[in-house]
């Protein structure tokens, strides 16, 4: 009989601990949910305030402005001179009979045409411009006031062209020996996925390019709508003091190459802590350097 109660008091037990256990669990989740709720509360009043602040330096600076209205407009860009052109178009605050208004840009100064109260020009820019920053200029007589209205400001042209893409290697290097390079992995990329919000360039071609310092040993062309999951299994002779470098070249519609280097090695030389690889780069068809990434060294010696 005692054995009985026992058997029956262990089992309540039991069965006590499994409710205890699963509220403590509900407590737990419904906690870890009011948490989240306010955490995503106090973000949305975070940017809320934010908005605020944002508005209201709107209404001062646009209080503050020469400038009832200014925009511009990207056209297409020219293949042969590798330029874009950008319409402006301003309307001032104060317009009278004898109103001028011009556009300053890099030292150069453009008289913009007049129609009615509005003002605009179309200036050719480099379209691997990093920023464009015009200066407006005013002239009533007599007197001429300047602007540098935040509204007609320009940063990087180029991602506003060619589309924005990446390619990468993933897998391993081993070595069997100090005389060969040997280099498995699978190439991942966004190239036919990636668009821009101006122009129609697309990317037409891709190949691999192996080096051994200056020397190519292989230049593999590759469908361009398989390079994201290519598959890269080389076996590279090289000895000490000699740096092989892997780079995908995307040819672009323009003609021009888009160079990313994937993979960079040096037989006998401590790598560990600064990386080998190239900043992008962009040629001209007759192998000019057009444009390259800004770099910045992560681990500086």
């Amino acid at each position: 009989m005692k054995k009985n109660i026992s058997t029956v008091l262990i089992v309540f037990l039991l069965i006590t601990q499994v409710i205890l256990l699963i509220k403590i669990s509900s407590l737990e989740n419904s906690l870890e949910h009011h948490l989240d709720s306010l955490k995503w509360a106090q973000e949305n009043i975070n940017s809320s305030i934010d908005s605020v602040y944002s508005h209201v330096n709107n209404v001062f600076e646009k209080k503050e402005s020469l400038l009832e209205h200014a925009e511009f407009k990207i056209g297409a860009p020219d293949k042969e001179n590798l330029t874009i052109p950008i319409t402006y178009t301003v309307i001032p605050k104060e317009v009278g009979s004898k109103t001028s208004v011009s556009l300053e840009l890099n030292g150069e100064i453009h008289t913009m045409e007049r129609n009615g109260t509005s003002f605009t020009v179309t200036v050719f820019e480099d379209i691997f411009s990093a920023e464009i920053f015009p200066k407006i200029l005013i002239a009533d007589d007599d007197i001429v006031k300047t602007e540098l209205n935040v509204d007609l400001n320009i940063w990087n042209i180029k991602e506003k062209i060619f589309p924005p893409f990446y390619v990468r290697l993933d897998g391993r290097t081993t070595q069997k020996n100090k005389q060969e390079y040997l280099r498995q992995g699978t190439i991942s990329s966004n190239i036919n996925e990636s668009k821009a919000s101006l122009a129609s360039i697309e990317y037409v071609e891709a190949r691999l390019v192996i080096k051994v310092d200056d020397k190519i040993v292989k230049d593999e062309l590759i469908d361009i709508n398989k390079l994201d999951g290519y598959e890269v299994n080389e076996k590279i002779p090289l000895n000490d003091g000699r740096t092989v470098t892997m780079t995908i070249i995307v040819k672009d519609s323009f003609g021009l190459e888009h160079h990313c280097m994937i993979d960079s090695f040096s037989q006998g030389m401590d790598q560990t802590f600064k990386p080998l690889f190239e900043r992008d780069k962009i040629y001209s068809p007759e192998g000019k350097l057009l444009w390259q990434e800004e770099f910045i060294e992560l681990n500086p010696q």
